[in-house]
């Protein structure tokens, strides 16, 4: 079908930039190539041409490409109607955000992460990403994203009737 078909261009097309040399491109080419395995549920090779991208993303080190690819990849995350897929690019871009010190837009990440845990009403991971995207927030003293994180973890709370943090948290 029309997977298929576009899955073959994809291939083409990165064979091409790959012969002559072009690493971002090529780069541009897997993540486009992941995005289509996110959206078939074919998670593990997703992952894997997300780590093909950054290694060519690495060899080209645009970082212009790199930040486009990540907003790419949490753009995809909040179009996802599946929330798992929507994991799996959130998490395969929190990674790379890591790896490559875009500690502000990983910690982002993290929060949008435990925003999918809460609809889910998955609380332990939930808090968990909270927590992380808290510790990254604090560290780069980031007000704005500290706050985004604590509603967050406001609305956690209150799922989960624990008021008094709550309250905590929305002071």
């Amino acid at each position: 079908g029309m997977y298929a078909a576009a899955e073959e261009y994809y291939r083409h097309a990165q064979a091409i930039f790959s012969s002559i040399g072009e690493a971002t491109g090529e780069a541009g080419v897997l993540v486009g190539l992941g995005t289509l395995y996110v959206r078939q549920g074919r998670h593990d090779e997703a992952v894997e041409c997300f780590a093909q991208a950054r290694i060519a993303r690495a060899a080209a080190a645009d970082e212009s490409d790199k930040a486009m690819t990540l907003d790419t990849l949490i753009g995809l995350s909040a179009g996802l109607r599946k929330p798992e897929d929507a994991k799996v690019a959130l998490m395969a871009a929190c990674e790379f955000l890591s790896q490559t010190g875009e500690h502000s837009r990983h910690a982002d990440g993290l929060k949008l992460l435990g925003d999918i845990h809460v609809k889910e009403a998955t609380y332990f991971e939930a808090e968990e990403s909270y927590r992380h995207a808290q510790t990254i927030s604090l560290s780069l003293e980031d007000t704005p994203g500290e706050a985004r994180v604590l509603v967050g973890l406001g609305v956690l709370y209150v799922r989960q009737g624990r008021h008094e943090e709550a309250e905590e948290c929305f002071a």
